[in-house]
């Protein structure tokens, strides 16, 4: 299980060509698709509750735009296998989990 990564192409291809090494592969993706207003209010509750002074609201943005560059277009790189499976992620925990584990057949 990777969490969070790969994040960019280049970390992508890492992944595919260390895998592939050990014949191996990535079965599943997991995208929790999360509203981006959403994301904002999460990450400043998190900065209060916290005291994170690297969660300002600029950060929150910069993060965002960085993912939307580099992240995001990994969904289409690893849909053309059919292995990625987008995950409501505003659902309670124990719904998000279960899909999770419905995707995953457990």
């Amino acid at each position: 299980m990777l969490d969070g990564f790969p994040r960019t192409a280049t970390q992508a291809e890492l992944v595919d060509r260390t895998l592939a090494e050990r014949s191996q592969r990535l079965n599943h993706i997991l995208l929790l698709d999360v509203p981006e207003e959403e994301l904002v209010r999460r990450m400043m509750a998190r900065a209060a509750q916290e005291h994170r002074s690297d969660d300002t609201a600029e950060a929150v943005k910069t993060r965002l735009q960085v993912y939307q560059r580099d992240t995001a277009p990994l969904i289409a790189h690893f849909a053309q296998r059919g292995i990625v499976h987008r995950v409501p992620g505003t659902g309670t925990v124990d719904e998000i989990a279960t899909e999770i584990q419905r995707i995953l057949g457990r």
